[in-house]
């Protein structure tokens, strides 16, 4: 009685193949996390100038207003305008003028939001000067170290 060659892989085979893939999948797992990371606060940094240029256009514009809140500003991005863009939340604050005037300066703040709170992202600041800074964190204290970034960054 002759016995025939076995065809494919055998259970054991095809166990090993599926643990090295898993290892493998969850050594790029953090690399991909870090990535999105970083992504997401490039974005964030972009957001920032985009507001910052559209708080300059609306007070040369309506120089009687001076500058004004997030929702009212000439933004392209619909998704910026909510406030809320790539794990972070924008926030504009005015600084009011003398007794009824326009609004003198302003601060935006792009805080990490959601998964970007867990990866310990940046906390960005832009202002009415266009320097922008950023510290480690959601909501860095007053003393935490803050780092102007410039157009090569």
């Amino acid at each position: 009685m002759r016995s025939t060659p076995q065809r494919g892989f055998s259970i054991l085979e095809m166990v090993m193949v599926a643990a090295i893939i898993l290892i493998m999948a969850a050594m790029t797992y953090g690399f991909l996390l870090a990535v999105i990371s970083r992504t997401d606060e490039a974005s964030a940094v972009e957001s920032v100038r985009a507001i910052e240029a559209a708080e300059l256009q609306y007070a040369t514009e309506h120089p009687a207003n001076g500058f004004n809140a997030l929702d009212n500003l000439p933004l392209a991005d619909p998704n910026l305008k909510s406030g809320f863009k790539h794990g972070y939340e924008f926030i504009v604050t005015l600084e009011p003028g003398a007794e009824g005037g326009p609004n003198t300066h302003f601060q935006v703040t792009a805080m990490p939001s959601g998964i970007n709170e867990l990866l310990a992202s940046r906390t960005y600041y832009g202002d009415d000067s266009g320097n922008i800074t950023f510290a480690v964190g959601r909501a860095p204290s007053a003393e935490s170290l803050k780092v102007k970034i410039t157009k090569a960054q």
